[in-house]
């Protein structure tokens, strides 16, 4: 009997235990996608303030995937430099963007404001790029 009881206290952890797992799995996987992205922008403004490659870098979102490339625009890039990275397919970009920064200046082609990612919980993160190409939390 006492087996029983101890079989059915631990079937009810578990129950209650799977809702909080997958909650919080899911606001590490907003987590992750943030950093991923914004530790992406900064390291393609790095390399073109340094002119890797004697080229101007850039950022793009694809799907569930971040890449870093070379070049003015994606669709002009050098596919061999691609730097890719995934995250979660829970996560959402609003708006989708791509950004490339000036060779040695460091500067974005263009600014964007409130750059949105929220996951499946409609948890969010927002930031923005200014005119230097620094990104604000």
């Amino acid at each position: 009997m006492e087996l029983l009881i101890v079989i059915g206290i631990l079937a009810a952890l578990g129950l209650f235990s799977v809702p909080v797992f997958q909650n919080f799995s899911q606001s590490n996987d907003l987590q992750v996608a943030f950093n991923l992205i914004t530790n992406s922008i900064i390291g393609a403004q790095i390399k073109s303030q340094s002119a890797v490659n004697d080229s101007v870098w850039g950022v793009k979102i694809i799907g569930h995937e971040v890449v870093i490339f070379k070049g003015n625009n994606y669709a002009g890039r050098d596919p061999a430099f691609d730097e890719k990275a995934g995250f979660s397919s829970n996560i959402t970009i609003n708006p989708a963007f791509e950004i490339f920064f000036n060779k040695l200046t460091g500067y974005p082609n263009a600014t964007f404001s409130n750059i949105t990612i929220t996951n499946s919980l409609n948890e969010a993160k927002t930031f923005s790029i200014n005119e230097r190409g620094v990104v604000i939390y």
